[in-house]
C-alpha cells in the first residue's frame, strides 16, 4: 500500500513498539498467524483480532501475509467498472484538478476509494452510487451550503464535508476553491490531520 512519508514514519513506530505492545515482534505474530494457515486477508484479520490485536496490529500481519499487488489503475479501473463507468470522466477531473494544487500531491487509490494527501491528507474521492463521485474534505470549521454538506458525525482526523459530483461541468471553480482550501490546510496540519 502507498504510503505518505508521514505514513510511512508513524507505521515504523508502530512496527517498532509492537514487542512492547503486544508481547510479541511483528515478525514474530506474522509467523504465528502463518503457522494458522489463513486461507485469505479476512481470515488473517479474524485470526489476528482473536488473538487479540488492536486494528492497527490487525492490519499490519495482513497486509504481510496477504500484500495488495493490484497496481493503481486497476485499482480505479475496477471502481469505475460496470454500472459506474460513466462516473470515471468525473473521477478524473477531480484528480486532475487535485494535481494541479501542486507538485507535492500524491495520488493514492485504495479499493474503495482514492486518497488525495500531500504532508497529511486532505480528501477522498469515491463513487458511493451509480449516480454521483464524492469528493470529501478535510474543511474543519467550514461553514457548511447545500453543495459543501458538513458531516457533524466526523472525528478530529476525518473528513469534515462532502460535496456530491453527478456531471463533470460540476468540477468547476467551486469545488477547485474547497480542494484548494483543503489542500493548503493539510500543509500545516498537525498529527490529527491525518
Amino acid at each position: 500500500m502507498k504510503m505518505t512519508d508521514r505514513s510511512a514514519k508513524w507505521m515504523e513506530k508502530v512496527v517498532a513498539n509492537c514487542e512492547a505492545n503486544t508481547g510479541r515482534s511483528l515478525g514474530q505474530w506474522v509467523a504465528a498467524a502463518k503457522k494458522a494457515r489463513p486461507k485469505d486477508a479476512k481470515a488473517a484479520r479474524a485470526w489476528a483480532k482473536e488473538q487479540g490485536l488492536s486494528v492497527v496490529y490487525q492490519t499490519a500481519v495482513t497486509d504481510l501475509l496477504f500484500p495488495e499487488t493490484e497496481d493503481d489503475g486497476a485499482l480505479v479501473d475496477a471502481q469505475y467498472a460496470g454500472p459506474k463507468a460513466h462516473l470515471r470522466a468525473i473521477h478524473d477531473a477531480i484528480v486532475n484538478v487535485a494535481r494541479a494544487l501542486g507538485n507535492d500531491v500524491e495520488v493514492m487509490p485504495r479499493k474503495s476509494q482514492v486518497t488525495l494527501s500531500r504532508a497529511t491528507s486532505f480528501g477522498v474521492v469515491r463513487a458511493p452510487s451509480r449516480d454521483r463521485v464524492e469528493v470529501l474534505l478535510k474543511l474543519r470549521g467550514e461553514k457548511g451550503t447545500a453543495r459543501l454538506v458538513a458531516d457533524a458525525k466526523a472525528g478530529a482526523s476525518d473528513p469534515s464535508h462532502a460535496v456530491g459530483v453527478r456531471d463533470v461541468a460540476e468540477v468547476d471553480a467551486e469545488l477547485t476553491r474547497w480542494l484548494r482550501k483543503a489542500y493548503e490546510r493539510a500543509a500545516t496540519s498537525g498529527p490529527s490531520g491525518k
